[in-house]
């Protein structure tokens, strides 16, 4: 049967460990859990060796036939690691484009988040807690102090696509060393006194 093929079998677990991989890396970019770093290790541990005794049976075949179909498991392995080496170097540039602004929020807890508007017109969201985070990404746009994102289904945090960039004033507040913050507005245009975000530079 073509199943039993020795060559089939290793593109199946070449595919297999391959699209694992990537999935994961993928995945990672939306949410984090505080395990997930173990089992990672676990999984790509799990997969490098796949990979090494795949290729040993590879080049043993390949000597054994000259056939170079017996080198496809190894060639695809090769594409699923340049695939999530293009992925990774994706979300460091992403995550590491000089920023413009953040802005930051915390129930004096577990919880908080981050928003970080980058130079580029870009943003990546952060919320979460000790245990784990989300990561939202989008555009957003500036007209003199008001932000406008691209989305607003977010978290239970940030609920409003549209914030504007307030100084602090309050005379309770002056000894707070942030002295910008980010106030939500909702559809009706109020402002939200309670969650808002403080900036800093």
């Amino acid at each position: 049967m073509i199943l039993l093929n020795p060559l089939v079998i290793r593109l199946i677990v070449i595919h297999f460990f391959g699209i694992w991989v990537i999935n994961t890396i993928y995945q990672s970019f939306r949410e984090t859990v505080i395990f997930d770093a173990f089992i990672q290790l676990i999984l790509f541990i799990v997969s490098a060796t796949a990979f090494v005794f795949i290729i040993l049976k590879d080049l043993k075949e390949y000597r054994l036939t000259k056939k170079k179909s017996n080198l496809l498991p190894s060639a695809c392995g090769i594409l699923f690691i340049l695939m999530a080496l293009g992925l990774i170097g994706y979300q460091y540039n992403r995550l590491n484009s000089p920023s413009l602004l953040k802005a930051y929020w915390s129930d004096g807890d577990w919880n908080g988040g981050t928003l970080d508007l980058k130079q580029n017109g870009n943003y990546v969201y952060s919320a979460g807690s000790g245990l784990g985070q989300d990561f939202f990404y989008g555009t957003y746009s500036i007209m003199d102090n008001v932000i406008l994102l691209d989305q607003s289904t977010f978290d239970g945090f940030l609920t409003s696509k549209k914030l504007i960039l307030k100084t602090v004033t309050d005379t309770l507040e002056q000894k707070i060393t942030h002295k910008e913050r980010l106030v939500m507005i909702n559809a009706e245009g109020i402002e939200n006194a309670f969650d808002y975000f403080w900036v800093s530079r």
